[in-house]
């Protein structure tokens, strides 16, 4: 699946979708997504510090009914499905090459190309995350203090 969007947090939310809808979404790009789909989707992202309800990931399970048990199997679930998926993410180029100068991740996402790449509220560290865990790459080998594994981000 190729993205073509101008951040990464609109591409993880493009992926989201996708994996919501087990690729559905792709196949009928007109039609909406259903309640759970849209409920999932906004899980996944959530995971990635991007969405309506950021952090706590209380806040997400309280607003859509469900138990966090429910919200981690589902989120989990989405993870092992992305690899039944090939992404290609045109906009991380860009993001690799911006950060490549090797600059501590605090630095290059306070430069205004990297933030216009990342998008308005995606951080770094949660990009190299989704990068990490979904796609199987890093954003920024140059800074191994950025290195990401999934039991270090909050559920």
């Amino acid at each position: 699946m190729v993205v073509e969007v101008d951040t990464l947090e609109t591409a993880i939310r493009r992926v989201a979708e996708c994996l919501a809808t087990r690729g559905r979404n792709l196949v009928t790009p007109e039609q909406p997504l259903d309640t759970k789909a849209v409920r999932n989707a906004d899980l996944f992202a959530h995971r990635y510090g991007i969405g309506a309800h950021r952090w706590p990931l209380v806040d997400v399970v309280i607003a859509y009914g469900i138990t966090l048990s429910h919200a981690h199997q589902t989120t989990a679930g989405m993870i092992v499905r992305a690899a039944q998926f090939e992404f290609d993410i045109v906009v991380l180029d860009a993001i690799v090459e911006a950060s490549a100068a090797g600059l501590p991740s605090t630095i290059a996402v306070a430069d205004r190309r990297m933030r216009d790449l990342l998008g308005p509220s995606l951080s770094m560290e949660r990009a190299e995350a989704f990068t990490g865990e979904i796609l199987s790459r890093r954003i920024a080998s140059a800074d191994a203090s950025m290195a990401m594994t999934c039991t270090s981000i909050p559920k």
